[in-house]
């Protein structure tokens, strides 16, 4: 619709690998090993005899010949690897895709002075409290020893009367000055104010750095200039707010002991009788040290105040929400041998991302029986990720979901996170080996990780490579590709053999070849776990035993897809039908088999009973 309509005058160019737009383009050209294979209209390349069936990831055998091939060679080789899995490590990078509108969260902040518990929490941070009394103890000392020599002159004079009569002027100042005390509650609001401009400031830098290709390819340079000059100019206005604030601060610190000093020296004309030299010049002496350690003072009050704003973003971060309980009581639960089904039950179950949010997902009830394969689908946004999101226990869950009998919520997160296996859209490497990328626990002998890689094609490429499994990985995985950083999920994935696995949107970035491998793999060696798999390419889906549509949080359809596609007003019949008439039969003709293979399953579990 965009393409077509508002985009009709424009030359556009569609870098894809869903082919089923392609019966709307002008013109095709089909790359393979970096040339360009063939050239044509959509039409044209029909005539010529090209089967693009191929390249959807169609096997050239059917649906059925696929299953009876598996069937026989699980006779000869029974697959007896049961291992623990521990998959947390991947299950991050979905949790705020499907929020319904994004939120955004302003910088928290407060005003007035910082609280006590943060310089209590601070100063606990130092030790024990007998370091912080004898440090205490060493500055008043210091203290002493410097106003010694003072006092000393005046005893080397021979005074006998009380140099410390002047005691209560220090404290008339120190009263004085602390009366101006409330000054530096400004201190923490402009603190807060030259912190939190800076966020938006990265936060813009950051995105455009990540974006530069987008914004160059649209001539957005200008407008992004502008967003980063306003977000300069507030910044840059709150930092001179704050020197100048500062500076004021420093002149009436200075004003107010000039006239404090005028106060006490003029005071001397009417003492005269009753104060003598040595006493005056002890006093002023003293006096122009207290009034320079009086403004240090304060000063190193307001810096401390100010910086006291880093110690309590600290302590807020350092008491966010914890997730809950990681491990469950030992007798109530025993995670050893669970879940050995795969059976998987949504009872009444919605689910938030924030306790303000509006529900994601709204009033789930399904069931998923074991060793199903089960394909979700629906719009960007409909809660597809979302429900692997409740599996996780990512969110906000509210509802019940039962797991081989077992209520979730009721299991420590790491007994639950370390049975599911998940292999998401954006593939997750180490920086580390090979090895332990594959397994990052050393659980594993080496031959199983070479099976893993057998199975997923990648054995010839890892032995090809200098180290083999010791080989060192980039950032990220960056020295492979895209689709084989996903293969290697997927040996992760072969490796735990958990009882369930998902796949969350997992070819959505890779070639179709790989999609094919990648799906001919999950039917072969996953034959006995519950597959649940997102994703936007319905041919992934479709030899599925069951069908989860989801729409606006709530789920629509579930059914076969052979059934799903008998009922001509259903979402899921138009979102076939959106596919384009070829892929379309193409789908009808998956779902017809997928049918077979079901009755002919229903038809043996019978006659073996």
């Amino acid at each position: 619709m965009c393409i077509k309509g508002y985009l009709k005058e424009k030359t556009c160019i569609l870098i894809t690998h869903q082919i089923q737009f392609l019966a709307n383009v002008d013109h095709i050209l089909l790359m393979e090993n970096a040339s360009i294979k063939s050239t044509g209209s959509y039409h044209e390349l029909i005539d010529y005899g090209f089967d693009f069936s191929k390249l959807l990831g169609f096997p050239e055998e059917t649906i059925v010949e696929s299953h009876i091939k598996c069937e026989n060679a699980n006779k000869k080789k029974l697959n007896t690897n049961h291992t623990l899995s521990r998959s947390g490590d991947n299950i991050k990078s979905f949790i705020n895709r499907d929020t319904v509108k994004p939120m955004k969260e302003e910088e928290a902040h407060c005003s007035g002075h910082v609280s006590k518990k943060i310089y209590l929490s601070y100063y606990s941070s130092c030790g024990s409290i007998i370091k912080i009394v004898f440090v205490v103890l060493i500055f008043t000392l210091g203290q002493v020893i410097t106003a010694f020599d003072d006092i000393w002159i005046s005893v080397w004079v021979n005074e006998e009367e009380n140099i410390f009569r002047n005691v209560n002027n220090t404290i008339s100042l120190n009263s004085t000055l602390m009366d101006h005390g409330s000054f530096d509650q400004r201190n923490n609001w402009t603190s807060n104010l030259r912190f939190i401009p800076r966020s938006p400031i990265y936060g813009h830098l950051a995105a455009s750095v990540q974006g530069l290709i987008t914004v160059r390819a649209h001539k957005t340079e200008k407008f992004l200039i502008q967003e980063f000059d306003k977000h300069q100019d507030f910044h840059s206005s709150a930092w001179f707010t704050f020197i100048s604030i500062n500076q004021a601060f420093g002149f009436w610190t200075d004003y107010v002991c000039l006239i404090y000093m005028s106060i006490v020296t003029l005071s001397f004309l009417f003492m005269e009788k009753y104060i003598t030299g040595a006493n005056v010049g002890l006093t002023i002496t003293q006096l122009i040290s207290l009034v320079g350690s009086a403004q240090w003072g304060l000063r190193q009050s307001v810096l401390l105040e100010s910086e006291m704003t880093s110690v309590e973003r600290v302590n807020e971060y350092s008491n966010l929400p914890q997730e809950t309980t990681l491990q469950s009581a030992q007798d109530k639960f025993s995670s050893k041998g669970w879940p050995n089904r795969g059976k998987i039950m949504f009872q009444h179950f919605s689910l938030r991302y924030s306790k303000d949010a509006p529900n994601i997902l709204k009033n789930l009830n399904f069931t998923i029986e074991p060793k199903e394969k089960v394909g979700i689908v629906g719009r960007t946004g409909a809660g597809k990720s979302s429900i692997i999101a409740a599996l996780f226990r990512l969110a906000f869950n509210e509802g019940k979901i039962f797991i081989d009998e077992t209520e979730i919520h009721s299991l420590g997160l790491h007994e639950l996170r370390s049975k599911i296996s998940i292999i998401p859209q954006e593939p997750i490497l180490f920086s580390g080996t090979m090895r332990t990328n594959l397994d990052p626990f050393g659980e594993y002998p080496d031959h199983t990780l070479w099976d893993a890689l057998d199975k997923i094609e990648l054995k010839r490429t890892i032995e090809n490579l200098p180290g083999g499994l010791d080989t060192k990985m980039s950032g990220s995985g960056s020295n492979f590709s895209v689709g084989q950083r996903q293969l290697v999920c997927l040996a992760r994935a072969i490796i735990r053999n958990n009882k369930i696995l998902v796949l969350d949107e997992a070819t959505a970035n890779v070639d179709l070849q790989t999609d094919a491998l990648i799906q001919n793999t999950i039917r072969n060696h996953f034959e006995t776990c519950t597959v649940l798999t997102i994703a936007h390419r319905l041919n992934t889906v479709m030899d599925s035993d069951k069908i989860i549509v989801m729409e606006e949080g709530r789920m629509v359809e579930f059914d076969h897809s052979y059934n799903l596609l008998k009922n001509k007003d259903g979402y899921f019949y138009k979102m076939v039908e959106q596919a384009g008439q070829f892929t379309a039969n193409s789908f009808k003709r998956i779902a017809a088999e997928v049918e077979l293979i079901t009755s002919y399953k229903s038809i043996k579990t019978k006659l073996l009973v």
